[in-house]
């Protein structure tokens, strides 16, 4: 069974990243936890009264907030009707990031799911905030970050995108063949090429995706690179080649390789117009 959390904020897209995941695992086990933070600022002087009225304020706010994730759950029965799936609210009155690392170690969370506004010439709004302070912090559960607007609920193709510079740890790899197993997905690595001979390390890392899926329909790009940035050649190979998913592995130790570098994973989170898998090099055992 897979523990999957869904931070919401009440908006469109945190709803349509809930009903995209629901129906992306359809065919699963699933126990789905939708959580929602919330402040509660009471006055300031401390005193007795202060404290009763900051009390009625929180017993207030988690009344609307449990109210608004109880409309959420009657329209997730109905879409996840006839699938496995469980559901559980969380209304808490914590810091959002705090939070989530928090109900990762309680709930032995295997995925965080969040919702963007995507790549209409928003200017990095949402993702600039709630969601990159998340995928900066997670460094032992994946995130997976869906855009506004996705249509599409099956994965026919994944791209990987890899430089083969770093090793694949057995775990990552795992969790990877996971999703591509879920709707039989054709999995592509995508390298963008810079003319360069592949090292022996290369070259053994290759081996390492080829052995591990041999029984999935694998192949890889080669992209020439360009002056355009990674992340941008990355972001027009998938829309050109009508790709589901896009992910990657989010070393810890990426300050050597471009390709590895928060940076190139913040900018594809900015600008993928499909749903983007952030799979850490260091996936806790749960």
């Amino acid at each position: 069974m897979l523990n999957i959390l869904i931070p919401t904020d009440f908006s469109k897209n945190a709803h349509e990243a809930l009903f995209y995941t629901i129906k992306l695992f359809k065919n699963e086990t699933c126990k789905f936890y939708l959580l929602h933070t919330f402040e509660v600022n009471p006055p300031i002087i401390s005193s007795i009264l202060n404290k009763e009225t900051g009390k009625l304020l929180y017993e207030k706010n988690l009344k609307t907030v449990q109210d608004q994730l109880d409309e959420i759950l009657v329209s997730v029965n109905v879409i996840s009707e006839g699938s496995n799936h469980s559901f559980e609210t969380l209304a808490i009155t914590k810091p959002l990031v705090q939070t989530i690392h928090k109900t990762i170690e309680k709930k032995k969370i295997d995925l965080v799911v969040m919702g963007t506004k995507g790549a209409s010439g928003l200017k990095q709004v949402f993702f600039g905030s709630n969601t990159v302070k998340v995928a900066k912090s997670l460094h032992e559960t994946p995130l997976l970050i869906v855009p506004l607007e996705v249509d599409k609920f099956t994965l026919d193709k994944i791209a990987f995108a890899t430089a083969f510079k770093n090793g694949y740890p057995k775990q990552s790899l795992s969790f990877l063949k996971t999703f591509c197993e879920l709707h039989n997905a054709e999995l592509e690595t995508v390298h963008i090429d810079n003319l360069e001979p592949f090292t022996e390390k290369e070259n053994e890392n290759r081996k390492v995706l080829e052995e591990v899926f041999d029984r999935t329909r694998y192949n890889t790009s080669f992209i020439s690179k360009t002056k355009k940035t990674m992340e941008k050649q990355i972001v027009e190979h998938t829309k050109n080649f009508d790709f589901d998913m896009l992910v990657m592995i989010k070393y810890s130790h990426d300050d050597y390789y471009n390709w590895t570098n928060e940076s190139v994973i913040n900018n594809l989170g900015y600008h993928s117009e499909i749903p983007f898998l952030i799979i850490p090099d260091d996936i806790k055992s749960k």
